[in-house]
């Protein structure tokens, strides 16, 4: 019989360090001890820094990441926070107000050329279908090396897009800007390992 308790993979070494680093055990219980998704969401807030990403660009092309985890809870706390909001963004859990991002044009449905006009903020399906406004960071934003906008449109290119798909690429528009403005939050915290 398979048990539906979540168990952690972590190391002993790990959670001691944790534990006496926060003076606070590793359990389920939020608010009397540090769950796993607390820490989670802190590593993915690290990872989503720009300021991390930056002062270890070579080292992450090379090795897998070092996280660094600040010395005062109530810091580790705030930065677990907006990691679990990235989380839920990127798995588009989180509420997402699309209402402002509007489809637009004379055209049909079916992509074709995918482009972005940064002058106008428009991204084109095809010559006279667009989605607007799209910020130029939005549209640029890169994961991996892939801008998932453009991707999202190439993989589809010669078919018509469902109204379905439509929906689910503002989105991921809202989820980016969101992205975005957690990003520019974490940008102020120091990550020396």
């Amino acid at each position: 019989m398979k048990s539906k308790e979540k168990i952690p993979n972590f190391t002993e070494k790990f959670k001691a360090y944790i534990e006496e680093l926060y003076n606070k055990p590793i359990c389920s219980e939020k608010g009397r001890c540090i769950t796993p998704e607390e820490i989670l969401g802190y590593i993915y807030a690290v990872l989503y820094s720009p300021t991390y990403r930056e002062r270890y660009r070579e080292f992450l092309k090379i090795d897998f990441p070092r996280i660094p985890f600040v010395g005062e809870f109530e810091k580790f706390k705030k930065v677990s926070e907006l990691g679990q909001k990235l989380i839920n963004f990127h798995l588009l859990k989180e509420p997402l107000d699309t209402g402002r991002i509007t489809l637009k044009g004379r055209g049909n449905l079916k992509v074709e050329k995918v482009s972005y006009n940064p002058s106008v903020k428009r991204l084109y399906i095809n010559k006279e279908t667009y989605l607007e406004p799209i910020e130029p960071e939005v549209f640029n934003f890169e994961i991996g090396g892939y801008k998932p906008l453009e991707k999202y449109l190439k993989y589809r290119k010669g078919r018509k897009l469902t109204f379905s798909e439509i929906e689910h690429l503002k989105k991921v528009i809202k989820s980016i800007e969101e992205t975005i403005k957690i990003q520019e939050k974490l940008k102020f915290i120091d990550w020396r390992i």
